[in-house]
């Protein structure tokens, strides 16, 4: 997707493209509302900042650190999971993958 955002706006005329994403980068699956099962469908989990510039065409990449959402989060007095980034879940990781009777039927 990003790689695509990237082309679109060179095609239209940008000279430069610099992508800033508004979280660290997403490193280990979220067993608690997004559905990534593995760590291999993560391009973060396989290539640095730098390698990931590259291969989506931008100029410039910049992440949120961790260390600023765990701020966020603190300051704003809430819980934060933060285990898709850190690879440290605050709660017990689920043993088995929920599928919903939907997911199921679609699939058959």
């Amino acid at each position: 997707t990003s790689a695509h955002i990237v082309k679109l706006m060179r095609d239209a005329g940008a000279k430069e493209v610099h992508m800033l994403i508004s979280s660290p980068p997403f490193v280990c699956p979220c067993y608690f509302g997004i559905d990534i099962q593995n760590k291999e469908n993560l391009i973060a989990n396989k290539m640095s900042v730098d390698e990931i510039c590259k291969y989506i065409g931008a100029d410039s990449l910049g992440y949120l650190s961790l260390d600023s959402v765990r701020k966020i989060a603190e300051n704003a007095n809430i819980g934060l999971c933060d285990g898709c980034f850190s690879g440290s879940y605050n709660a017990e990781i689920p043993r088995t993958i929920f599928i919903d009777k939907y997911a199921k039927k679609i699939k058959n």
